[in-house]
């Protein structure tokens, strides 16, 4: 009998293992006046830059119980998994109250049954998400917040891996659920040169017609290729990626497959984006991540056609004092055009952290930071909240918490 679920890799029989996971996220801080701590976020922009700049937090919770048919337990042996996680989230002007009320992930998989390295699987999934760490921005991401879905993947093709899925959504925006369907396609890890590969994506959505919301049928479709290179002997690596949505495969944001088209006004869309995400261990003390980010919309309502163009870019580099101690420095620009306003926003943070160790990737840490921001005055009024509601620059101090394990 299992009594404490937070011994990781914990054996329940024999031929069984439980493992306790999660990530969490949550801090204070301070603006201007001793107001609660402001974000600086460019109108237009899908993310920020997020060091020093999350007055959020985040909870994840889930058990991860993994029976195997041979005692040995080989990774490469028939194995059942079911995994269960528990979130929850809120803003730090939304209360105090937090509770892990929303089921973000229950599947269960079958690995090695097809073929050794075949997992199918059903339910609700956070599907191989792609996403840039110092932005928090998740440019791949159809299984988040669904409302299930089910698939195969790790089918070899030749030298590359096959993946297959059907994602359905349900956005509760009106009196019933606007739903959708997603069909995944991915083919991976075609090796393309010493230490790099090469992936695409493809993938079509569909949206019901839905009388209650008003809303006529509609479809799109998604198309991506990205390539990792493996940098410095496997001490860092570099991921350059080219994404392409039409209609209701644009999603509202980065964490939901939920259709941007559901919202009634926008009649059609379609966006590209091309960046590039290094993070790398430049010596034993010094590691360095850096971004570069332009995407181009092209949205059609009622009023007409506007293109907007988001280009971004950042910096941050991690200086280690000792195993435990370190200074990040985060240095982000975001310029957003959308025909009538273009403007940008400067944001930069300085933090000393207390980490379990050294490099970019330790956790858990805890930071003390200092941020401040500037942005054009075509800007002003929609960055920083009320606080700096009359302002083109803010600054927030505070402390914050993260780890994932």
């Amino acid at each position: 009998m299992v009594t404490n679920p937070a011994l990781a890799a914990m054996e329940v029989t024999d031929k069984s293992t439980l493992n306790f996971e999660g990530y969490i996220r949550t801090g204070i801080g301070v603006s201007d006046g001793g107001e609660g701590q402001a974000e600086f976020m460019a109108p237009g922009a899908a993310t920020k830059y997020r060091l020093g700049n999350e007055a959020d937090t985040n909870i994840e919770m889930a058990f991860n119980y993994r029976h195997y048919l041979d005692a040995q337990k080989a990774a490469e042996d028939p194995s059942v998994q079911a995994y269960l996680m528990l979130d929850g989230y809120t803003k730090r002007d939304n209360g105090l109250d937090i509770t892990l009320d929303h089921v973000a992930q229950a599947y269960v998989s079958f690995d090695n049954f097809i073929g050794e390295g075949v997992k199918a699987w059903a339910g609700r999934r956070y599907y191989d998400r792609q996403s840039i760490h110092m932005t928090d921005h998740f440019w791949l991401n159809t299984g988040q917040n669904s409302q299930a879905g089910a698939g195969i993947e790790g089918i070899k093709l030749g030298g590359a891996d096959f993946s297959a899925a059907i994602i359905r959504a349900e956005d509760n925006q009106a009196n019933d659920a606007i739903d959708s369907t997603g069909l995944d396609f991915r083919l991976k890890n075609i090796a393309l040169n010493e230490g790099g590969n090469l992936n695409f994506w493809a993938y079509y959505n569909s949206r019901p017609e839905n009388e209650t919301a008003g809303l006529d049928d509609e479809s799109g479709y998604g198309l991506a290729a990205w390539h990792t290179q493996s940098l410095l002997d496997g001490r860092g690596s570099n991921t350059i990626h080219a994404i392409y949505r039409d209609g209701t495969a644009v999603p509202q944001h980065g964490f939901t497959p939920n259709p941007l088209m559901n919202n009634g006004t926008t009649l059609d869309i379609n966006t590209f984006e091309l960046a590039t995400d290094l993070v790398v261990s430049a010596t034993e003390n010094v590691d360095v991540g850096f971004t570069a980010l332009y995407r181009t919309t092209e949205e059609e309502t009622a009023a007409g056609t506007t293109t907007t163009d988001w280009y971004s870019i950042g910096v941050r580099p991690q200086i280690a004092m000792t195993e435990h101690l370190s200074w990040v420095f985060d240095l982000g620009y975001d310029r957003v055009d959308n025909g009538t306003t273009d403007a940008g926003l400067m944001k930069s943070t300085v933090a000393f952290q207390i980490g379990k160790g050294k490099g970019y990737w330790s956790r858990p840490v805890l930071r003390v930071f200092g941020t401040y921001a500037q942005w054009g005055d075509e800007f002003e009024g929609q960055v920083g909240g009320d606080v700096y509601a009359d302002r083109t620059d803010g600054w927030t101090t505070g402390v914050q918490t993260e780890w994932w394990w």
